[in-house]
């Protein structure tokens, strides 16, 4: 398989996302890993993956049946949030 085939099966596997809400939410989500940030055109993207999972998550978060998080841990995605958007437009 050459290079450009493997890219795009990469970026399959990836979700991109810029929504204040869903980012710090997939922060704390089993089995989303976050794999750093993308600034593009002024724009804050925070990349996860597998894209699977992050579907999974994002559609039970807007369904109202995400797992229960503490509040600290929330807050600390948050921050963590925050500190990751401040960094990208440095």
């Amino acid at each position: 398989m050459d290079n450009a085939n493997n890219n795009k099966l990469a970026s399959a596997n990836l979700h991109f996302e810029k929504d204040k809400q869903l980012a710090p939410y997939l922060l704390i989500c089993e089995g989303v890993d976050f794999l750093g940030v993308e600034h593009r055109s002024n724009i804050v993207f925070f990349k996860f993956s597998p894209n699977e999972k992050v579907q999974i998550a994002i559609k039970q978060f807007y369904d109202q049946e995400a797992v229960p998080v503490q509040p600290k841990v929330l807050l600390d995605a948050v921050e963590r949030f925050k500190t990751e958007i401040y960094r990208a437009k440095v």
